[in-house]
């Protein structure tokens, strides 16, 4: 067979097979429910005071989106990698809202505040013993099961965070517009799904290809509630 012959069959066969075994990077947005109105903002009940006990002001408002995880399932994935994740108790809120973390990951928890902190479980059924976390100081937890963690401060109630700790191999949280990316997903078929407020209230196929892959994820419903 003549070489010309031969290439025209092979080249894209290779390209084909170099496609399929390809990684593209997927990004997306999380679009709110219908006639859900300016980002549908969660925010703390009441005040809180400041710790200089002069000014009593009202939490940032938080859109919903980022305390969501959004998870890709399926086979051939590589696990997302999670180095050192770190719960701030800052500013009298603890940041990130939510930080998802993989089974036997040892989260630290850091209080940049002025006042101590007192960390407990906000939930019937939520395992996390009462941590005490002096100004400037920090702690660390290891967290064995799956599962979602809802945590408060006894002393700052407003004080709300969640750890979900999950056996999807590929996670992450949308910003407060929505948008979130995953930088590297190995071409194929898996499922896209999202969690907000302990379940998973959303699920779709999605498709990766070469070379790049993006994604409108669009919620039908959500359960708005005001954190206390």
């Amino acid at each position: 067979m003549h070489r010309t012959a031969i290439a025209s069959i092979l080249v894209p066969a290779l390209t084909c097979i170099v496609q399929l075994a390809a990684a593209a990077p997927v990004k997306g947005i999380v679009k709110l429910p219908a006639g859900t109105t300016p980002a549908a903002l969660t925010k703390a009940a009441g005040y809180w005071l400041l710790p200089n006990d002069v000014l009593n002001v009202l939490p940032p408002l938080v859109d919903v989106r980022a305390s969501m995880v959004v998870s890709i399932e399926g086979t051939g994935l590589t696990p997302t990698a999670v180095t050192k994740p770190v719960f701030r108790l800052e500013d009298m809120r603890i940041a990130p809202p939510v930080l998802a973390v993989r089974k036997n990951t040892k989260v630290t928890f850091e209080n940049k505040d002025t006042v101590l902190h007192l960390l407990e479980a906000a939930a019937e059924g939520t395992s996390f013993p009462a941590t005490r976390i002096a100004p400037g100081t920090s702690v660390a937890h290891t967290f064995d099961k799956e599962g979602a963690y809802q945590l408060r401060c006894s002393e700052y109630p407003h004080m709300t965070g969640a750890v979900v700790v999950l056996d999807a191999p590929l996670f992450t949280s949308p910003d407060n517009s929505g948008a979130f990316s995953f930088p590297e997903v190995r071409n194929g078929a898996y499922t896209l799904r999202v969690w907000y407020q302990g379940e998973w209230i959303h699920s779709q196929p999605l498709t990766v290809q070469f070379p790049r892959t993006t994604v409108e994820v669009q919620l039908q419903q959500l359960r708005l509630s005001e954190k206390k």
